[in-house]
């Protein structure tokens, strides 16, 4: 299997020239050439005295603020699953044969069941 590099540049016929196929030369160019815009006869522009043009940049911001709106949402989530992976991975390291009484990082990080069984029996004790 070869892989193969996309084309950066592809020909444009109207113009006769090589063109950036992405990017922001890509952009820069379509804004250039985007001088004029075929508009129906019904055509009404969403605001009072607006065309076709100042419509397409609303209807931009409004993809980018909905986009902002999911990035806030994705990272809140991947926040709340990175606390709940740090619960599941202290209860994991106990979740061994031996109750993680031989595992070194066990001890270290999380209550080994000697002084849990200690900790258990002081609660009751109290009670």
């Amino acid at each position: 299997i070869k892989t193969r590099k996309t084309a950066k540049r592809e020909f444009d016929e109207e113009r006769g020239e090589w063109v950036a196929t992405y990017g922001a030369k890509r952009r820069k160019d379509d804004r250039e050439r985007d001088w004029l815009r075929e508009v129906p006869d019904n055509y009404v522009p969403k605001v009072e005295g607006g065309d076709a043009f100042l419509d397409a940049q609303m209807e931009r911001n409004e993809r980018v603020k909905k986009q902002k709106k999911r990035e806030e949402a994705n990272q809140r989530r991947a926040a709340d699953t990175s606390k709940m992976a740090d619960i599941d991975s202290t209860t994991a390291k106990l979740a061994t044969a031996s109750m993680g009484k031989f595992d070194s990082s066990a001890k270290k990080k999380a209550k080994t069941p000697k002084n849990l069984v200690k900790s258990m029996r002081a609660k009751k004790s109290k009670v």
